[in-house]
């Protein structure tokens, strides 16, 4: 009897343990559609995410805009089907506003995504070379995400 209420402690502590430590899925799922663009050699994808259980409300293409400084190499490298398979409208703009600088090449996306009800949008832009930024917006406006891509040449 004795020996079990032993063993009782360290098995309740495990057990605490491993609950505590198990990850917990109470969180928002999202579902995301990902462009991916070549900025002067630099690979950069764009996530553009909705919650998962709002997705169906997205009613056309998502819209992204890639603005970079004059004479500044870019194109689209991948696109997929977008959510609901209603595609992805792609363009590349140069904008004279944006600068190479000694830290890199300032770029902007702005992102738009229709739907029929106001709902959440994150839009994170990882380059390869670079710092990846995260904008957090809604389907209501335009979602703009400013960062700097170092070139790879």
């Amino acid at each position: 009897m004795f020996r079990n209420i032993r063993l009782m402690g360290p098995l309740v502590a495990a057990l605490v343990f491993v609950v505590v430590a198990s990850p917990v899925d109470a969180g928002r799922k999202w579902c995301r559609v990902d462009p991916t663009f070549n900025i002067a050699g630099t690979t950069t994808s764009v996530d553009v995410s909705v919650d998962q259980d709002l997705q169906l409300h997205v009613t056309g293409p998502v819209a992204v805009t890639l603005r970079v400084p004059l004479s500044t190499a870019a194109d689209v490298t991948y696109v997929d089907q977008g959510f609901n398979g209603l595609g992805e409208v792609i363009a590349v703009v140069p904008d004279p506003r944006l600068k190479v600088t000694k830290v890199g090449i300032q770029v902007q996306f702005s992102v738009a995504v229709p739907a029929s009800k106001n709902m959440p949008v994150l839009v994170t832009v990882s380059p390869a070379a670079g710092r990846a930024a995260s904008v957090g917006g809604s389907t209501a406006a335009t979602v703009t995400v400013n960062t700097t891509v170092t070139s790879a040449g």
